[in-house]
């Protein structure tokens, strides 16, 4: 397929099965599911947290501003190409947008925010199987659904997670921006290696993790503009460790896909 645009940060808001359908029975009652909010909106909760209804975030596709609310929004208040994937191909078409790179709504939440080990996991995997065999299933070739990594909990699952991934037909992965061992630790080296071979780029979204500083995030459960701006930030600080590690010269990606360097032009210095 010939691209000749491509969004390549665009987003979903999952669809209210997305984990609660996947999820094995035993972890259904704690996870991730849509409630209802104190001020008659609808938002994610999991494992008994207080949801914040959606609002801004829930704003794709909207066209007038008198529309847009920062919070109080219900779920059938979403456009369907939010959450459902040929919908969104029928947005892409009005936009004429080939192709997107998709990243989560709640999901990366959910990756950092879920407190027990094994439903943060069985949460991950869900999430990954719904946005690659549902979402992105719909059509590969214009739509990329990025998967969650569970960066946080071993290099074992690590790459558990990132061939069955690739295996699944994922194009793509997260990494928290600001993760439990920085980015400079020799930790990630199995998964740089890894990411090479299955030939799976990595991605960061603003700020994300466990240990988001203060001041980028939203305050007391309302959105704070300062930290919308900060946000867009947050991905200096991991890529730039990553850089100064040598990690992109140790694994410059397989021999066919590497960018050889033109040769520069043989000139004569000037006499002195």
């Amino acid at each position: 397929m010939e691209y000749r645009a491509i969004s390549g940060d665009s987003h979903i808001l999952e669809a209210p099965g997305a984990f609660q359908d996947r999820l094995p029975n035993a972890l259904k009652e704690q996870g991730p599911r849509i409630i209802e909010c104190e001020d008659g909106g609808q938002g994610w909760s999991w494992e008994g947290r207080k949801p914040r209804s959606f609002g801004l975030d829930a704003m794709a596709g909207k066209s007038d501003f008198k529309e847009f609310k920062d919070h109080g929004l219900r779920f059938s208040d979403l456009r369907k190409g939010n959450w459902d994937g040929a919908a969104h191909l029928a947005d892409q078409d009005l936009d004429q947008v080939d192709c997107s790179v998709l990243y989560p709504g709640m999901g990366l939440g959910v990756a950092a925010g879920v407190q027990d080990r094994e439903l943060r996991l069985a949460c991950i995997r869900a999430y990954n199987d719904w946005i690659i065999d549902e979402f992105q299933g719909v059509n590969p070739q214009r739509l990329v659904g990025l998967a969650l990594l569970p960066i946080d909990d071993g290099m074992d699952e690590i790459l558990k997670e990132i061939q069955r991934v690739a295996k699944n037909g994922g194009r793509g992965a997260l990494l928290f921006t600001y993760p439990d061992k920085m980015y400079t630790d020799r930790y990630y080296e199995p998964l740089w290696a890894a990411a090479q071979d299955l030939r799976m780029p990595l991605h960061f979204h603003r700020s994300s993790g466990k240990h988001v500083p203060r001041g980028t995030s939203d305050v007391a459960g309302k959105l704070m503009v300062a930290g919308i701006v900060l946000r867009f930030f947050a991905a200096l600080e991991p890529i730039t460790h990553i850089m100064f590690t040598g990690a992109l010269h140790r694994y410059p990606g397989p021999a066919s896909s590497r960018i050889q360097p033109t040769p520069a032009p043989n000139k004569k210095r000037p006499p002195q």
